[in-house]
């Protein structure tokens, strides 16, 4: 087995753009027969594996050209240029130049690929040597940064090579922008995450020491929070057998009582 594999294309479609069709299979055909080393091989040779590999409707069409008196179907150029009249009958120069300068770059498109077809509409043009120049102006006024058109703009001799050098540039710098701000936000979120955690837990903490304060209790004369941590709750005083509070707590109530009444007497 051979350890390289040559690929032959595959079956050409007579569907939609057929122009387009016919030029990509045209140039992948011409690529197989230089890699496979068949284009030393008889042109009758060449004609027949071209018909076979591009299938059956292509046999149809073939079997349909007209030849002139000094032209053959054996003849590989020969049957090629048929197949180029045949499928470009209809060459508009006026519309093929109307998509070349309706095309403008679309959003988030790299300039790269907005460039390359706009090599790609420009042929069927035929603007000849003013190709390069006209490019070069639509890549300007196509442009969907307007910042960038506006530095092109004020260029005096610009040229294609040094417009696309410097849309590279601003595209790749935008992007390096966008890399370093999103990682901005991402450290600014996590900090903020970091004080809102911080502060829930400090909050938290405070809820805790402020409801942790805890008083002499005039019960039982203890320390704790509230009455119902009171020891001396539903127990029985052994001085005056009244509930919720401690005998040792009774002298100070009696005292308390003493001088309330004393106040009241006073103020009588």
């Amino acid at each position: 087995m051979e350890a390289n594999v040559i690929s032959a294309p595959a079956s050409m479609s007579f569907e939609g753009n057929i122009s387009n069709n016919w030029e990509k299979y045209k140039h992948k055909f011409l690529l197989y027969l230089e890699a496979s080393e068949k284009n030393a091989k008889p042109d009758k040779l060449k004609v027949a594996l071209l018909l076979n590999l591009m299938g059956d409707e292509s046999i149809d069409i073939f079997n349909t050209f007209q030849y002139a008196e000094n032209e053959t179907k054996d003849n590989f150029e020969v049957v090629l240029k048929k197949f180029d009249e045949y499928c470009k009958p209809r060459k508009n120069v006026v519309f093929e130049s109307f998509n070349f300068f309706s095309r403008s770059q679309e959003l988030s498109e790299p300039v790269d690929k907005y460039v390359t077809d706009l090599k790609k509409l420009a042929v069927p043009c035929e603007f000849g040597e003013q190709q390069e120049m006209l490019i070069r102006d639509r890549l300007v006024l196509g442009c969907v940064d307007k910042r960038v058109q506006e530095r092109l703009l004020r260029e005096p001799d610009l040229q294609l090579k040094k417009a696309l050098d410097y849309c590279r540039a601003s595209e790749e710098s935008r992007r390096q922008a966008e890399q370093i701000q999103g990682s901005n936000s991402t450290e600014i979120c996590e900090v903020r995450r970091q004080k809102t955690k911080t502060a829930g837990i400090n909050g938290d903490k405070k809820k805790y020491q402020s409801s942790d304060k805890s008083k002499k209790c005039k019960n039982c004369g203890l320390n704790h929070i509230n009455e119902v941590k009171c020891p001396a709750q539903g127990k029985f005083c052994l001085r005056c057998k009244k509930r919720n509070h401690f005998a040792k707590m009774y002298k100070k109530f009696s005292k308390k009582n003493r001088l309330k009444k004393l106040r009241k007497i006073r103020n009588n």
